[in-house]
């Protein structure tokens, strides 16, 4: 630090945190995008997933009267 007492200053602590939002936007997006490539090319992996968010998402579990459409719609990940 600037002041020599080991607290950052207000400008310092500013540039931190923009710091920390900018690169932990850019790896959460680049994760994000690499995660959905793979799924994209590995239908079977993709299949699994889905399979494990619909066993451990009991918000998300199809019932009997719901739709193809309404499960799309409910699970994004399936129409990848």
């Amino acid at each position: 630090t600037t002041d020599g007492e080991g607290m950052l200053n207000d400008a310092e602590l500013r540039n931190e945190v923009k710091t920390f939002i900018i690169a932990g936007h850019e790896t959460t997006s680049t994760w994000c995008y690499w995660c959905t490539f793979a799924l994209c090319k590995h239908p079977d992996v993709q299949q699994k997933v889905y399979e494990d968010i619909i066993k451990h998402a009991p918000t998300l579990v199809r019932s009997e009267e719901s739709t193809s459409h309404e499960n799309n719609a409910a699970i994004p990940l399936e129409a990848l």
